[in-house]
């Protein structure tokens, strides 16, 4: 008998088919919206950037580093200067809240994809208003989860930083082992997030709970008593990221190139009519150019990304059925090959 994260790869590919086949543009451009906002490996940025930036110019006297004066500074320049701080703070401010946004409604889309792949009905509005409150408390979930993360995997390495400045560089040898900690947080993190996404988000709409923690509460057990398929299924789920990460980015430069004949073309005619200096007009039309490119290319990119993210979800369904016949949302699935759970 195969393993279930196994036997689920055809049964998700014929389910996939059958809500993307036959052709319905209408239908494939509702799920490239949705799917716009999710798929990728929820990866969390890098944490070990650049800290030196933020080490202050001396350091008491440790040795540390040069003393020297600090700098005059002009009084003229502070106006600016604070001009600057202000738009900065503006812009980061801008930034976090169209990051949060975008979160917030990717965790709605979750719940809409799977749906999708349940009922065979892909709605927009429908969906926000049926996955609305789910996807809020998914959000919140997400958001707390990767707080938390950070506040114990960044944590360490900030005490180990602090200690360097004020007891002595020596101290500084700990960063390999806060480094370390920190990688071993940011894996069970990624695991944590990635199976919220495919297969707590299945289990809330299979058993019909409020949210990702009582989702949780059905889907733990299970993963308790089968850890090898739960493994099997991460290391498979990794598998067909990449593969299918590797096959987008091959048809998107493709396409890229085939779309950009034209834009390169009228780019060259406007940079051959500009001659030897380009006018404000010309040098608009140009941007213009670009971004018109800009958004062709990620608009097809995206529709030929839906596919590999609807059969992602279709994949991770599939295999919660087989693990748990009670949270099967595929008929066809339910008791198909499934271990015994206890």
């Amino acid at each position: 008998m195969s393993r279930p994260a196994l036997a689920a790869l055809e049964e998700a590919r014929e389910r996939a088919a059958a809500l993307l086949w036959p052709p319905d543009l209408g239908r494939w451009l509702r799920l490239a919206v949705l799917t716009t906002f999710v798929g990728g490996a929820g990866s969390a940025g890098s944490t070990g950037g650049n800290l030196q930036s933020s080490l202050p110019a001396t350091t008491g006297g440790t040795g540390l580093l040069p003393d020297r004066p600090a700098p005059a500074l002009d009084p003229a320049t502070l106006p600016a200067l604070g001009t600057a701080v202000r738009l900065l703070a503006v812009v980061a401010a801008v930034v976090v809240v169209a990051a949060l946004a975008y979160a917030l409604v990717g965790s709605v889309a979750e719940f809409a994809i799977v749906g999708a792949l349940r009922d065979g009905e892909v709605g927009l509005r429908t969906s926000a208003r049926r996955y609305a409150s789910r996807g809020v408390r998914l959000f919140l979930f997400r958001l707390v989860v990767v707080a938390l993360a950070a506040v114990v995997a960044l944590g360490p390495l900030g005490l180990v930083v602090r200690g360097a400045l004020t007891e002595g560089a020596a101290l500084g040898l700990l960063a390999v082992p806060a480094l370390l900690f920190a990688g071993v947080v940011a894996l069970v993190t990624w695991g944590v997030l990635t199976l919220t996404t495919d297969l707590v988000v299945p289990a809330v709409l299979a058993s019909g709970v409020a949210g990702p923690l009582a989702g949780w509460r059905r889907v733990l057990p299970v993963l308790a008593a089968n850890p090898v398929d739960a493994g099997l299924y991460l290391l498979t789920r990794v598998v067909l990221g990449v593969a299918a990460g590797v096959a987008v980015g091959l048809v998107g430069g493709l396409v890229a190139l085939v779309v950009g004949v034209p834009f390169a073309v009228a780019g060259a005619a406007t940079l051959a009519a500009a001659g030897a200096t380009l006018s404000p007009a010309e040098l608009g039309a140009l941007v213009v150019l670009a971004a018109l490119f800009a958004l062709v290319v990620g608009a097809l990119l995206q529709v030929v990304r839906t596919p590999v993210v609807v059969y992602l979800r279709a994949y991770a369904v599939s295999v919660l059925g087989r693990l748990a016949p009670d949270l099967a949302l595929f008929a066809e699935t339910d008791g198909a090959e499934s271990p015994a759970v206890g």
